[in-house]
Protein backbone atom coordinates (compact mmCIF):
# COMPACT_ATOMS: atom_id res chain seq x y z
CA UNK A 1 0.00 0.00 0.00
CA UNK A 2 2.88 2.31 0.80
CA UNK A 3 4.17 1.85 -2.71
CA UNK A 4 0.84 2.98 -4.19
CA UNK A 5 0.61 6.21 -2.17
CA UNK A 6 3.13 8.23 -4.25
CA UNK A 7 1.39 7.11 -7.43
CA UNK A 8 -2.03 8.19 -6.10
CA UNK A 9 -0.64 11.57 -5.08
CA UNK A 10 0.84 12.03 -8.56
CA UNK A 11 -2.50 11.23 -10.23
CA UNK A 12 -4.38 13.63 -7.93
CA UNK A 13 -1.83 16.38 -8.65
CA UNK A 14 -2.17 15.78 -12.39
CA UNK A 15 -5.96 16.17 -12.33
CA UNK A 16 -5.67 19.29 -10.14
CA UNK A 17 -3.26 20.77 -12.71
CA UNK A 18 -5.69 20.10 -15.57
CA UNK A 19 -8.55 21.59 -13.57
CA UNK A 20 -6.59 24.77 -12.83
CA UNK A 21 -5.53 25.01 -16.48
CA UNK A 22 -9.13 24.83 -17.67
CA UNK A 23 -10.25 27.47 -15.18
CA UNK A 24 -7.48 29.88 -16.25
CA UNK A 25 -8.18 29.54 -20.01
CA UNK A 26 -9.18 32.92 -21.45
CA UNK A 27 -12.35 32.69 -23.55
CA UNK A 28 -12.86 36.44 -23.85
CA UNK A 29 -13.37 37.84 -27.38
CA UNK A 30 -10.36 39.18 -29.30
CA UNK A 31 -10.92 41.64 -32.18
CA UNK A 32 -8.79 41.35 -35.31
CA UNK A 33 -9.21 42.41 -38.97
CA UNK A 34 -7.02 42.38 -42.08
CA UNK A 35 -7.20 44.49 -45.26
CA UNK A 36 -6.45 43.21 -48.76
CA UNK A 37 -4.64 46.53 -49.32
CA UNK A 38 -3.61 49.31 -46.96
CA UNK A 39 -2.69 51.78 -49.70
CA UNK A 40 -5.23 52.39 -52.47
CA UNK A 41 -6.51 54.94 -54.96
CA UNK A 42 -9.71 56.98 -54.66
CA UNK A 43 -12.70 54.69 -55.28
CA UNK A 44 -10.63 51.49 -55.25
CA UNK A 45 -12.31 48.65 -53.35
CA UNK A 46 -10.65 47.08 -50.30
CA UNK A 47 -11.74 43.76 -48.78
CA UNK A 48 -11.73 43.67 -44.98
CA UNK A 49 -11.58 40.15 -43.55
CA UNK A 50 -12.24 39.07 -40.00
CA UNK A 51 -9.58 37.26 -37.95
CA UNK A 52 -11.23 37.75 -34.53
CA UNK A 53 -11.52 34.94 -31.96
CA UNK A 54 -14.05 33.83 -29.33
CA UNK A 55 -16.81 36.15 -30.51
CA UNK A 56 -20.56 35.74 -30.93
CA UNK A 57 -21.24 38.76 -33.14
CA UNK A 58 -19.26 41.46 -34.91
CA UNK A 59 -19.75 45.09 -35.92
CA UNK A 60 -17.67 47.13 -38.37
CA UNK A 61 -17.72 50.92 -38.49
CA UNK A 62 -16.20 53.50 -40.83
CA UNK A 63 -16.99 57.05 -41.89
CA UNK A 64 -18.48 57.58 -45.35
CA UNK A 65 -17.12 60.99 -46.37
CA UNK A 66 -19.44 61.21 -49.36
CA UNK A 67 -22.64 60.64 -47.38
CA UNK A 68 -21.10 62.31 -44.30
CA UNK A 69 -22.23 59.59 -41.91
CA UNK A 70 -20.91 56.70 -39.86
CA UNK A 71 -21.60 53.33 -41.50
CA UNK A 72 -21.99 50.14 -39.43
CA UNK A 73 -21.96 46.62 -40.90
CA UNK A 74 -22.47 43.32 -39.06
CA UNK A 75 -21.35 40.77 -41.67
CA UNK A 76 -18.08 38.84 -40.98
CA UNK A 77 -16.26 40.31 -44.01
CA UNK A 78 -16.92 43.59 -45.79
CA UNK A 79 -15.76 45.54 -48.85
CA UNK A 80 -15.19 49.29 -48.62
CA UNK A 81 -14.08 52.14 -50.87
CA UNK A 82 -13.49 55.81 -50.16
CA UNK A 83 -14.31 58.74 -52.49
CA UNK A 84 -11.79 61.14 -50.98
CA UNK A 85 -8.03 60.92 -50.38
CA UNK A 86 -6.55 60.72 -46.90
CA UNK A 87 -6.23 58.25 -44.01
CA UNK A 88 -9.49 56.39 -43.33
CA UNK A 89 -10.10 54.34 -40.18
CA UNK A 90 -12.04 51.06 -40.26
CA UNK A 91 -12.99 49.85 -36.80
CA UNK A 92 -14.30 46.50 -35.57
CA UNK A 93 -16.02 45.54 -32.31
CA UNK A 94 -16.67 41.94 -31.31
CA UNK A 95 -19.10 40.68 -28.66
CA UNK A 96 -18.57 37.56 -26.55
CA UNK A 97 -21.02 35.00 -25.21
CA UNK A 98 -21.29 36.75 -21.85
CA UNK A 99 -21.49 40.33 -23.15
CA UNK A 100 -17.75 41.06 -23.14
CA UNK A 101 -16.46 43.28 -25.95
CA UNK A 102 -13.16 43.96 -27.64
CA UNK A 103 -12.24 46.48 -30.34
CA UNK A 104 -9.56 46.98 -32.98
CA UNK A 105 -9.00 49.12 -36.07
CA UNK A 106 -6.87 49.53 -39.19
CA UNK A 107 -5.99 52.56 -41.30
CA UNK A 108 -6.50 52.63 -45.07
CA UNK A 109 -4.48 55.30 -46.88
CA UNK A 110 -6.32 56.61 -49.95
CA UNK A 111 -4.29 58.46 -52.59
CA UNK A 112 -5.62 61.04 -55.00
CA UNK A 113 -5.40 59.47 -58.46
CA UNK A 114 -4.20 62.81 -59.86
CA UNK A 115 -0.96 62.30 -57.94
CA UNK A 116 -0.17 59.44 -60.34
CA UNK A 117 -0.91 61.42 -63.50
CA UNK A 118 1.67 63.25 -65.53
CA UNK A 119 0.97 66.21 -67.76
CA UNK A 120 2.73 67.12 -70.99
CA UNK A 121 3.34 70.78 -71.79
CA UNK A 122 1.59 71.73 -75.04
CA UNK A 123 2.10 75.11 -76.74
CA UNK A 124 -0.83 77.53 -76.69
CA UNK A 125 -3.39 77.01 -79.48
CA UNK A 126 -1.92 73.56 -80.18
CA UNK A 127 -3.66 70.24 -79.80
CA UNK A 128 -1.99 66.95 -78.84
CA UNK A 129 -3.62 63.58 -79.63
CA UNK A 130 -1.66 60.56 -78.30
CA UNK A 131 -2.42 57.66 -80.67
CA UNK A 132 -0.29 54.61 -79.82
CA UNK A 133 1.62 54.09 -76.58
CA UNK A 134 3.58 51.40 -74.73
CA UNK A 135 6.84 50.41 -73.06
CA UNK A 136 9.93 50.01 -75.22
CA UNK A 137 11.13 46.41 -74.82
CA UNK A 138 14.79 47.40 -75.23
CA UNK A 139 15.10 50.70 -73.33
CA UNK A 140 12.21 50.13 -70.89
CA UNK A 141 11.04 53.69 -71.52
CA UNK A 142 7.50 54.84 -72.15
CA UNK A 143 6.80 55.91 -75.73
CA UNK A 144 3.82 57.32 -77.57
CA UNK A 145 2.94 58.48 -81.08
CA UNK A 146 1.61 62.01 -80.96
CA UNK A 147 -0.44 63.96 -83.47
CA UNK A 148 0.50 67.53 -82.67
CA UNK A 149 -0.48 70.80 -84.30
CA UNK A 150 -3.14 73.45 -84.73
CA UNK A 151 -5.79 74.46 -87.24
CA UNK A 152 -3.62 77.28 -88.53
CA UNK A 153 -0.30 75.45 -88.83
CA UNK A 154 -1.52 71.95 -89.60
CA UNK A 155 -0.75 68.77 -87.69
CA UNK A 156 2.06 66.24 -87.85
CA UNK A 157 2.98 62.86 -86.39
CA UNK A 158 5.81 62.61 -83.85
CA UNK A 159 7.38 59.67 -82.06
CA UNK A 160 8.22 60.60 -78.46
CA UNK A 161 9.92 58.84 -75.54
CA UNK A 162 9.82 59.70 -71.82
CA UNK A 163 12.25 58.94 -68.99
CA UNK A 164 11.39 57.41 -65.60
CA UNK A 165 10.22 60.83 -64.36
CA UNK A 166 7.87 61.12 -67.38
CA UNK A 167 9.95 63.90 -68.90
CA UNK A 168 10.29 63.93 -72.67
CA UNK A 169 13.79 62.92 -73.76
CA UNK A 170 13.33 62.50 -77.50
CA UNK A 171 11.03 63.58 -80.34
CA UNK A 172 11.20 62.29 -83.91
CA UNK A 173 9.17 63.89 -86.69
CA UNK A 174 7.38 61.23 -88.76
CA UNK A 175 5.25 63.04 -91.35
CA UNK A 176 2.58 65.66 -91.81
CA UNK A 177 -1.04 64.66 -91.48
CA UNK A 178 -2.88 64.59 -94.79
CA UNK A 179 -6.30 63.23 -93.79
CA UNK A 180 -8.31 62.66 -90.64
CA UNK A 181 -6.41 60.43 -88.21
CA UNK A 182 -7.66 57.03 -87.10
CA UNK A 183 -4.84 55.37 -85.12
CA UNK A 184 -1.13 54.59 -85.08
CA UNK A 185 0.89 51.50 -84.18
CA UNK A 186 4.56 50.67 -83.66
CA UNK A 187 6.37 47.45 -84.53
CA UNK A 188 9.78 46.67 -83.06
CA UNK A 189 12.24 44.71 -85.19
CA UNK A 190 14.76 42.26 -83.72
CA UNK A 191 17.63 44.69 -84.37
CA UNK A 192 15.87 47.43 -82.42
CA UNK A 193 14.64 49.39 -85.43
CA UNK A 194 11.04 50.58 -85.35
CA UNK A 195 8.31 50.50 -87.98
CA UNK A 196 5.55 53.02 -87.29
CA UNK A 197 2.25 52.80 -89.11
CA UNK A 198 -0.22 55.70 -89.08
CA UNK A 199 -3.80 55.15 -90.18
CA UNK A 200 -5.85 57.92 -91.73
CA UNK A 201 -9.45 58.07 -92.85
CA UNK A 202 -10.70 60.37 -95.56
CA UNK A 203 -13.90 62.21 -94.70
CA UNK A 204 -16.38 62.39 -97.59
Amino acid sequence: MKNLLPLLLLIVSFFNLISCSDESEDNSPSACINASKNNVEVGEKVKITNCSKNFKSIEYSYFDSQQQKLVTVTTPDIEVSFPKPGDHLVGVKVFGENGETNSSSITITVNDFEENLFFINIPNDFESIPLGAGIDAITGRLYYIDLLGSNSSGRAYYYKELDNDFKQISQVFLRDETENTGSATRFLLTNGDKIINTVNTLLI
